[in-house]
């Protein structure tokens, strides 16, 4: 059991780096490890519900540009995938004694909304691939937090949310074809 753990902490502690949280310490007391452990899924998670509000806010720049009501139906339907996502990974945050970020973008937020205002400017195809951009970033994300080992509820929701975004990179790499293969004829 304390080798399981160990073993555990130091996969948290590895894929935590890897996904772009800050370096924790390893922890010593078993109150430290409970301590370090809901410390480093709550930062995984917090990063996780950020992507997905930075998402949110392209999606919200997609649609505003979008043409085609069935691809507008399609975006909205995968920005309310996102908004389920922030409160279903709010809760587990909230439940393990953090505080799920605010919902605005970050940085990197900004960027990416701004990205997807050029692009609306090119029509169809270029908020596919602002949208394609911002599903790859969300997806990677998710692929990484699926590696951490942390509770069953909290993985399964992980991977749940991770099927989402196979779906939402899928989709929109099929429109994305299609609108090419259109735009040839």
């Amino acid at each position: 059991m304390q080798k399981n753990l160990l073993i555990n902490l130091k996969v948290v502690f590895l894929v935590s780096i890897l996904v772009g949280c800050s370096t924790p310490h390893l922890p010593e007391t078993p109150a430290e490890r409970l301590t370090f452990e809901n410390t480093a899924v709550i930062e995984v998670l917090n990063d996780l519900i950020q992507v997905d509000i930075d998402t949110y806010y392209v999606y919200n720049q997609a649609i505003a540009g979008i043409k085609e009501p069935y691809i507008k139906d399609i975006f909205i339907a995968f920005r309310a995938d996102h908004e389920r996502h922030i409160r279903t990974l709010s809760t587990h945050v909230l439940q393990l004694g953090g505080t799920p970020p605010a919902f605005s973008r970050d940085m990197k937020g900004v960027l990416m909304t701004g990205y997807a205002a050029i692009r609306r400017a090119t029509g169809t195809e270029g908020i596919l691939k602002a949208m394609q951009s911002a599903e790859k970033d969300s997806h990677e994300i998710y692929e990484k937090a699926a590696l951490i080992q942390m509770s069953a509820p909290i993985k399964a929701d992980i991977k749940n949310n991770l099927q989402d975004e196979r779906h939402h990179l899928t989709t929109i790499d099929q429109l994305l074809s299609n609108t090419r293969k259109k735009l040839k004829r």
